[in-house]
């Protein structure tokens, strides 16, 4: 594998990516790991992890990456398929508007007001699920090209959840696994980052760094072997 640096190691997606900062975060110790670096409370990762958005803000977040300098690593956490995009990364999903009107904003939790009102009544009368397969599918295809466009070298792509209707997508670049990492998830507080037990996380981050060791772009589709069996 090539030497790497911080600033070579891309991570991107939904809350399963969100918490990037402490040891205990699988972000923060993959990069650790690949880099040799040692631990700084004054370095940012590239990147970042946006709750309950929409695979519309991981898109802006890579895009934005792209422009900035090259990328040699990218990890991609791949959300569901039903979020509402938005340009302000807010946490608009059905499991939050539906059950309780609420969504998240710069992660915060907001209840009922005029936004979370129009996106329950999107949800009721508006949604439509083949579209956003549909929508999802394209950016897929976009992130494929934009892979071979700006020649990343490694590629690892996890999904987080098990889009039923569209199955799990096989991506022509990288690595794919076939974990679905909601099936594993253990909460949503701060006793588990990333959704996971700090154990969970360290297991994780190992699992990505044996992976991109022994690394091949063949369009892989594999279990990462991220979870205990």
């Amino acid at each position: 594998m090539q030497e790497l640096n911080w600033d070579d190691i891309v991570i991107v997606g939904d809350s399963f990516a969100r918490c990037r900062n402490e040891l205990t975060h699988w972000p923060l110790l993959l990069t650790l790991r690949l880099t040799g670096e040692q631990y700084s409370h004054d370095r940012v990762l590239r990147g970042k992890g946006i709750g309950g958005a929409s695979w519309w803000s991981t898109r802006n977040c890579l895009l934005s990456e792209l422009r900035s300098f090259p990328i040699k690593v990218l990890i991609i956490c791949h959300t569901e398929h039903s979020r509402i995009p938005s340009e302000q990364d807010l946490g608009l999903n059905a499991g939050g508007i539906v059950s309780n009107n609420s969504y998240t904003k710069n992660g915060k939790v907001i209840v009922g007001d005029k936004i979370a009102k129009a996106a329950l009544e999107y949800y009721k009368e508006l949604f439509n699920p083949k579209f956003s397969i549909w929508a999802q599918e394209r950016w897929y295809e976009e992130l494929d090209g934009l892979i071979e466009k700006h020649q990343i070298p490694y590629v690892i792509h996890m999904h987080c959840f098990n889009n039923e209707e569209n199955k799990l997508y096989k991506f022509r670049n990288g690595t794919t696994g076939t974990e679905i990492l909601s099936n594993f998830a253990a909460g949503m507080g701060p006793e588990t980052p990333n959704h996971f037990l700090p154990e969970t996380n360290i297991r994780i981050a190992d699992a990505l760094y044996d992976n991109l060791i022994n690394y091949t772009n063949t369009a892989t589709v594999k279990s990462l072997n991220l979870f205990d069996n």
